[in-house]
């Protein structure tokens, strides 16, 4: 008896896009204020990501990259590292969700700020920037460990330095939305 000829069977096609996703799954960029380039005064946002080795940083190319990928959903959030005359530290944020690229959410960022701001004294402020983390299922926000962790991630050094380019900025920022 002869075998039936059967059909060669269809592979699914790769999807780029799901796969990059899945990939950047727990990825973490951030920037603050203070550390822009000396030469076009531009942000340069940093990134990690979570991978079987541990933390990763991301080389720059990849977390632009990872900025225009549209993901399904970004915890974004404001945070200014904060301290006090007798040196106590503490970060104050307001955070919002991002569906889609984290690129271009300047509208976010800058009523976030406002509100961060408005709660501090801003001889307090030592420098102010965003993160944000791509999430699947849980929000950073429904875990408030990871939320705290989150917020505690990477924030540098406390200068005066520092300090002092925030302000620098800052006054920036104020004169051209005065101007505006």
């Amino acid at each position: 008896m002869a075998r039936k000829k059967q059909k060669p069977r269809l592979r699914k096609k790769h999807n780029a896009d799901a796969r990059a996703r899945r990939f950047f799954d727990r990825a973490t960029i951030w920037t603050w204020e203070a550390q822009r380039d000396a030469n076009d005064e531009q942000l340069h946002p940093q990134g990690m990501l979570t991978t079987a080795k541990g933390y990763e940083e991301l080389e720059e190319r990849i977390v632009a990259g990872v900025m225009y990928q549209k993901a399904n959903n970004w915890f974004f959030a404001v945070r200014a590292l904060c301290a006090a005359p007798d040196g106590s530290t503490w970060v104050s944020y307001e955070f919002d969700h991002i569906g889609g690229m984290l690129h271009g959410n300047g509208d976010k960022y800058w009523p976030l700020r406002e509100q961060v701001l408005n709660r501090q004294r801003l001889d307090q402020v030592i420098d102010v920037g965003w993160i944000a983390q791509n999430y699947v299922k849980q929000s950073p926000a429904e875990d408030s460990e990871r939320l705290a962790a989150m917020m505690e991630f990477r924030t540098g050094f406390i200068t005066d330095y520092r300090r002092d380019l925030w302000r620098q900025v800052h006054d920036d920022v104020m004169n051209e939305g005065q101007a505006a």
